[in-house]
């Protein structure tokens, strides 16, 4: 399974009205701390918040991604993660 499937089932299970930065922010470094535990995944924090900002915006830099995920909202992050499986 990709990074961005694995945020995207995370992301579902993040309830909208508690869908915002903190929420986010937290469930991503979650997601890390839980992927670093295996062998065989060799990315660090900023390869996956660079993944998430460049399927989030189409640009590898900008503002957080928490930030900018609770600006579009959770129905455009869920779409836009799916899209990115096809890019990525």
């Amino acid at each position: 399974m990709s990074i961005l499937a694995d945020l995207h089932q995370i992301m579902e299970q993040i309830s909208e009205e508690t869908f915002g930065a903190d929420a986010l922010n937290k469930a991503c470094s979650q997601y890390l701390y839980e992927q670093n535990k295996k062998p065989d995944f060799n990315y660090k924090s900023e390869d996956v918040f660079f993944l998430f900002r460049y399927a989030m915006t189409g640009n590898p830099v900008g503002a957080p991604i928490g930030d900018i995920s609770e600006v579009i909202g959770k129905k455009a992050v869920l779409a836009r993660l799916v899209e990115g499986q096809d890019v990525f």
